[in-house]
């Protein structure tokens, strides 16, 4: 008995070493929901059944007062909320009546970064340029501990503003206890262009976000805010914001970088943060994206 005891203290760091980022990750998406102090929660809600039926009885006389209140301090709210929207598109948007057309590819044309616009200037030339524009990347990343990931990316985009995103990320661990572990998160969003001019886009977008892991998926919302900026050829700024959840877990995540286009290929890098549930899944990235 003694020497079982023993083997299993001497193992048990072997064990918890073996549990790499992506175990983690699935114990926080997978985590059930909190039960404590839902007793003293019933027992403090019947105590004050009284007290919050005249609470009720009090709030009913005097609504007509709050109700005005309460709507001007929603209204305020809604305003807040929208300015990353709304102070963007007022400052660096020329108006929703100004129609938009994508060339073949960054920089093709001296008289535009990559958007044309029907402008008095006479700039626009539909015949240079496309109603729809489509990129597709592949990406490579590590955080230089053992996790490595391949990312691939699909972005259709038109001249009604709206568009189609979806991105899929294999991610592999090398565990410190031997063995690999590997799973999937992809996700697939309708997007909107709320600012377009010459050199610079801003995207918003909404859609799912998935957890591909042999068989036990897992799904959840995901939401999108990103731009792309086209400063001096051949330059390519990118950014993105996203937040949503796996099942119980919060996620969100932040990539930006920078690419060099050459015609219809660009070379970029940048860096990439995942953060699921407590979990960081993080680390520089290059890549090659083309355009169409």
């Amino acid at each position: 008995m003694k020497a079982l005891t023993f083997i299993t203290l001497l193992l048990l760091p072997s064990c918890l070493l073996s549990q790499g980022k992506l175990d983690q990750m699935r114990e926080e998406v997978d985590r059930p929901a909190s039960s404590s102090g839902s007793k003293s929660d019933d027992r403090c809600n019947d105590d004050s059944s009284s007290s919050t039926l005249t609470d009720a009885t009090n709030a009913t006389s005097t609504g007509s007062t709050s109700s005005s209140g309460s709507g001007g301090g929603l209204d305020a709210f809604a305003v807040i909320v929208g300015l990353p929207w709304v102070i963007p598109h007022m400052l660096l948007d020329p108006g929703l009546s100004v129609n938009g057309s994508f060339l073949p590819y960054p920089y093709a044309s001296t008289e535009t970064a990559w958007m044309t616009l029907d402008r008095e200037r006479g700039t626009y030339n539909p015949g240079e340029a496309k109603w729809f524009s489509v990129r597709a990347s592949i990406e490579t990343g590590s955080d230089f501990h053992g996790l490595t990931r391949v990312g691939t990316r699909l972005f259709l985009d038109t001249d009604t503003r709206f568009g189609v995103k979806t991105g899929w990320d294999y991610y592999s661990e090398k565990l410190d206890g031997g063995g690999t572990d590997s799973l999937w998160i992809g996700d697939v969003m309708g997007v909107y262009r709320f600012v377009q001019n010459e050199q610079l886009q801003m995207y918003t977008g909404l859609g799912t976000r998935f957890l591909l892991d042999d068989g036990r998926d897992r799904a959840g919302i995901n939401f999108l805010y990103g731009f792309d900026a086209f400063p001096v050829e051949p330059v390519h700024l990118f950014g993105s914001f996203e937040a949503g959840n796996l099942r119980r877990a919060g996620v969100w995540r932040v990539q930006g970088g920078i690419g060099f286009n050459w015609q219809q290929a660009e070379l970029f890098a940048g860096y990439d943060y995942l953060y699921i549930g407590g979990v960081e899944l993080k680390g520089l990235f290059v890549g090659l994206r083309m355009w169409f």
